[in-house]
């Protein structure tokens, strides 16, 4: 089975998500296993996803612009609404 590029990213998404989310949930010690393990995956799948966004021939319109949407709800929640 041949993995589509959108596939592919929509996959690396999930990694990002799943690691982040348990490193987020992590109330140990900073810095032991625990705490690193998942900033460790979460930094392999953000090279892996950019990686495979710079070897995509053409990204789709509607791609490029949730992800701006997403950015910009995001800094809209923290308060740094400085470019939205």
């Amino acid at each position: 089975m041949k993995l589509t590029p959108s596939l592919k990213l929509f996959i690396f998404g999930l990694i990002l998500f799943a690691a982040l989310f348990l490193w987020a949930r992590y109330r140990g010690r900073d810095g032991g296993p625990p705490f690193l393990v998942p900033l460790a995956v979460a930094g392999v799948g953000y090279l892996l996803t950019i990686r495979e966004l710079a070897r995509t021939p053409k990204l789709a319109p509607r791609v490029a612009g949730s992800r701006l949407d997403y950015a910009c709800g995001v800094r809209r929640v923290v308060g740094q609404p400085q470019w939205c």
